[in-house]
């Protein structure tokens, strides 16, 4: 991809040594982050070998799922050019945590937490030490999503103990996060290895569990695994890992006795369904093998008809919102993990429309329509787009859903085969039946 193919929007971000620029391509409508090195740079040969050795290490990492992509770039000595283009993140973890503390969970935690290790455990079996790891340079995509994905950038620290490069090996003053950054940097960058990368994940591990900068380290869960961690007491991140998922697990299990799963309430109370129970149990949407099998599932064949659900309506009311809410969280999980039935997302779907048809609440009819044509256009399942389309077909929405179910619809920009079949014409929905013929189209 070159630059010449996009179109500058305005500065997203910027810092001593670099800045970030918002560029679209105007076809897609697709947006991406182009980062340079600073003008009054361009001519320090230690800032340009740095951000060549940024491009350098990025590339040779970006197959790994939680390492930022590249998609082009430029070094041009005689140009003085140096760019590359990645894609554009909304929020860091720093900002994202800081946003969000007060309404994330343990394992939403720990699901942020793993891909950050994933990713700096694929640097270091690629001989690459990140050196500058802090909460502004992980970036967070989907971050609307309860679990959204982690991708670590910024490897312009980063060190290569093969290499021979001075840069690899230098001293430049003031980099790094001083309260994420390993103290042996602070006087010589050189002094930075595989141990430093650790450290700042005991650090980073602190932050996310608390929600508090790592100043300070209070007795919390961890706080043997962290304390290890800044402490040097790891000789590599395998071994810091181990120590991780084990405290993880343990965790897990002790918060397992605490409450019950929906499929284990339904397995001991059979069709002796308590709503106000059956709610509070979803909202907690606990979980020993997988949200699916634990949580989805059992809700589905609990509420299994519309006369099921306008029972449970009765009893929470308005409250449905939070209970659809949880589930589609549990769906959004699914769909970046493994260890659950991908061939249900059909029944998935037929769940969100029954519960969309009985529900009251625009919103929640919204939420179902809008993962229903997720399911249908995005997973491309056929079943799905049957029902979708007898569902746009055969009813007719409020405006406000009309119109926002459009929105989405334009923003996925997935079309699927079957939509030509529509006969817009008997569509009720104006804006719902603009945005499929413009699918259609395109």
């Amino acid at each position: 991809m070159n630059l010449s193919e996009l179109t500058y929007e305005n500065v997203h971000a910027s810092g001593g040594f670099a800045i970030i620029q918002r560029y679209k391509n105007l076809e897609t409508n697709q947006k991406f982050a182009v980062k340079k090195i600073n003008k009054e740079l361009i001519d320090d040969l230690d800032y340009v070998e740095r951000f060549i050795k940024e491009i350098e290490y990025t590339k040779r990492l970006r197959e790994n799922k939680n390492i930022i992509d590249i998609f082009g770039e430029k070094i041009n000595h005689d140009m003085k050019e140096f760019y590359y283009i990645m894609p554009l993140a909304k929020i860091n973890l720093d900002k994202y945590i800081i946003k969000n503390n007060e309404h994330l969970n343990f394992s939403q935690r720990i699901y942020l937490f793993e891909q950050i290790l994933n990713g700096i455990k694929f640097a270091h079996e690629k001989n690459i030490w990140h050196r500058d790891l802090t909460p502004t340079n992980i970036l967070l995509f989907d971050e609307e999503s309860s679990y959204p994905t982690v991708k670590i950038c910024d490897f312009g620290l980063g060190k290569d103990p093969e290499s021979l490069s001075r840069m690899a090996n230098s001293s430049i003053g003031g980099h790094g996060q001083w309260m994420y950054v390993d103290p042996d940097q602070y006087d010589s960058l050189k002094n930075g290895t595989n141990i430093s990368d650790i450290f700042s994940l005991g650090k980073i591990l602190y932050f996310l569990i608390t929600g508090k900068k790592p100043l300070i380290i209070q007795d919390i869960k961890f706080k043997n695994v962290i304390d290890k961690a800044i402490n040097k007491e790891y000789d590599n991140v395998l071994e810091f890992e181990k120590d991780f998922v084990r405290m993880t697990d343990i965790y897990r299990e002790l918060a397992k006795s605490e409450s019950l799963t929906l499929q284990e309430y339904k397995e001991e109370y059979g069709e002796s369904v308590n709503w106000e129970d059956f709610y509070k149990i979803s909202l907690k949407a606990s979980t020993i093998e997988h949200i699916y099998n634990d949580f989805m599932n059992p809700a589905m064949e609990i509420l299994d008809d519309e006369n099921q659900i306008k029972e449970f309506l009765d009893v929470v009311g308005n409250q449905d919102e939070l209970f659809i809410n949880r589930f589609v969280e549990a769906l959004d999980y699914c769909h970046s993990s493994t260890g659950w039935p991908f061939n249900k997302l059909n029944d998935i779907t037929k769940f969100l429309i029954r519960f969309a048809h009985a529900s009251s609440s625009q919103t929640v009819k919204l939420t179902c329509l809008k993962n229903a044509w997720y399911i249908a256009a995005v997973d491309d399942q056929w079943i799905s787009q049957d029902i979708i389309i007898s569902t746009i077909e055969k009813h007719q929405f409020p405006s406000q859903i009309d119109d926002k179910f459009a929105s989405y619809i334009l923003e996925t920009g997935k079309s699927f085969d079957k939509l030509k079949k529509i006969n817009l014409n008997g569509v009720q929905n104006p804006k719902t039946k603009r945005a499929i013929s413009k699918l259609r189209n395109s």
